[in-house]
């Protein structure tokens, strides 16, 4: 036990607090994107499958608060096709791939990918497919297959998805939130059912959960009061910067 307590309660642990602050306020504002963020830190901090599962287990925790809130606002019929696509995916993928990969090439590729979708984005290019069941499917399967291999949400999909629709504002944020935090639980449960989740990684992402906590009820508490109409724009940054962060972190 004691070994335990000095591999998990160390300067990295607070580095990471700071970290899981940071993006989980992010998400708990604009609905997505945090794991965009911890997830590249905590792989810096850790060595990469640990910082995933430390990671994926406080944001996943940390975010719960925000679930009765998303789960009164979301569109069930446009969210459920792509939530139970991402549960089935998800968990596969992280079992075959990320358990037997090198995160750190693949980060770099998602990295480059969120920037562009990003830019086009910005550009005003978005999704203006069919709506509907197999579309929502379609979303939520690429979502999980990507999210799994690579061991980061691939949020730039189904934000484009949520966020191209007609919905208000409060409805899209829900949208991203139960899809944020279902992709970020089902990457932790992919991996612990590969066995790669040790004690240290469980003490580690439980200790990391208040910062997670408090940063996205800070999150949510300043979407609360800003304009709503600063929601998009502040989206579209936020896929920059993740982004970077991927590549560069």
């Amino acid at each position: 036990m004691s070994e335990i307590a000095s591999e998990a309660f160390n300067l990295q642990l607070l580095i990471a607090a700071l970290a899981c602050f940071g993006g989980t306020f992010l998400q708990g504002y604009a609905g997505f994107g945090g794991g965009l963020i911890i997830i590249p830190m905590m792989t810096i901090i850790y060595a990469p499958i640990e910082g995933i599962a430390a990671g994926t287990i406080s944001g996943f925790l940390g975010q719960l608060s925000i679930i009765p809130e998303a789960v009164r606002g979301t569109d069930r019929r446009e969210s459920l096709p792509v939530l139970t696509a991402v549960a089935i995916t998800t968990p596969l993928c992280a079992m075959l791939f990320l358990a037997n990969s090198d995160p750190r090439t693949i980060k770099v590729i998602i990295g480059a990918f969120v920037i562009a979708f990003g830019l086009l984005l910005m550009a005003g290019i978005n999704y203006r497919g069919p709506r509907g069941p197999l579309a929502g499917l379609a979303v939520g399967s690429s979502v999980g297959t990507l999210t799994g291999s690579i061991g980061a949400p691939a949020s730039p999909i189904y934000a484009a998805y949520f966020l191209s629709s007609n919905a208000p504002v409060r409805v899209q944020r829900a949208n991203l939130s139960l899809t944020t935090v279902l992709v970020i639980g089902m990457i932790a449960a992919g991996l612990a059912m590969a066995g790669k989740i040790g004690m240290v990684d469980v003490v580690r992402g439980f200790s990391l959960t208040p910062p997670a906590v408090a940063g996205a009820w800070c999150g949510a508490a300043m979407f609360r009061r800003m304009p709503a109409s600063w929601f998009r724009p502040i989206a579209l940054w936020l896929l920059i910067c993740a982004g970077l962060a991927a590549i560069f972190l």
